[in-house]
């Protein structure tokens, strides 16, 4: 990267970082509208709504280094719009001085989730954990659809589960990727994670603040769906998205003090 963005950067961490976290790594995931020429080229980025100027200008820089395979339309090459999550990252080196990363997580559609799935009474009385995966569709109509649900839970909780799960899915919105200026639908695949703790410390009450741990079962059954174990790492963002477009270099890049 050049000087004007080594320069970008040391502002966006100054205003990103606070003296709390003078010795701690610090990440966020943004997702960022980006216009891929028909070469795979990415030629504009468009920030997540509410990114610092400053931190917008770092990524655009890096995520221009990054190349697609193109996408066809009727038999050639054509451009997309897509949009591109990337994780960026604040590493402590010394003296209160930090390296910055940008690596690349994913691409596909937006998916605009708000708020979180409605925890069954029943379950929270019962005091039962666990986690729903849920398949499905981002058709062009613009309406989420549900064409399935995978779950381990006993005792009738599934159905209670499974219901709430997908009320959260089907309430949330996207939008769609384009090739050649025409929406594309797209599949999703993605989990829900039902944890007591979350809600005690949503209702002000004590509770650990660990990530869910998930049992040898529940991780088959999301092997199963599709999933890494890349994406079953604490604080993964739990979604799968198809795309337009894959991904032919997208090496993070680091930025150091």
């Amino acid at each position: 990267m050049n000087r004007l963005i080594r320069c970008t950067a040391i502002v966006a961490l100054m205003l990103w970082l606070s003296p709390s976290l003078a010795t701690q790594t610090r990440e966020q995931t943004f997702t960022v509208g980006a216009d891929v020429d028909a070469q795979g080229q990415v030629t504009q980025t468009q920030p997540e709504p509410g990114a610092a100027p400053q931190i917008a200008a770092v990524l655009d820089e890096a995520i221009k280094h990054w190349r697609f395979v193109p996408t066809q339309h009727d038999g050639k090459a054509a451009p997309a719009h897509t949009f591109i999550t990337a994780k960026l990252e604040a590493l402590p080196v010394t003296d209160g001085k930090y390296s910055l990363r940008i690596s690349y997580v994913g691409v596909g559609p937006k998916w605009n989730r708000t708020g979180g799935a409605h925890y069954p009474d029943a379950a929270v009385r019962s005091n039962v954990n666990g986690l729903v995966v849920i398949l499905g569709d981002f058709p062009l109509d613009g309406s989420p659809v549900v064409t399935d649900t995978r779950h381990e839970f006993e005792d009738g909780y599934g159905k209670l589960f499974a219901k709430a799960a997908k009320d959260w899915f089907l309430h949330t919105s996207y939008t769609l990727e384009t090739v050649d200026g025409q929406p594309v639908e797209a599949h999703v695949r993605t989990y829900v994670v039902f944890e007591l703790d979350q809600v005690n410390r949503d209702n002000g009450s004590p509770a650990p603040d660990v990530p869910y741990s998930l049992s040898p079962s529940e991780k088959t059954l999301l092997h199963q769906a599709g999933f890494t174990d890349d994406d079953l790492r604490p604080n993964s963002n739990r979604l799968l998205l198809s795309s337009v477009l894959r991904p032919s270099m997208v090496d993070t890049v680091t930025l150091q003090p």
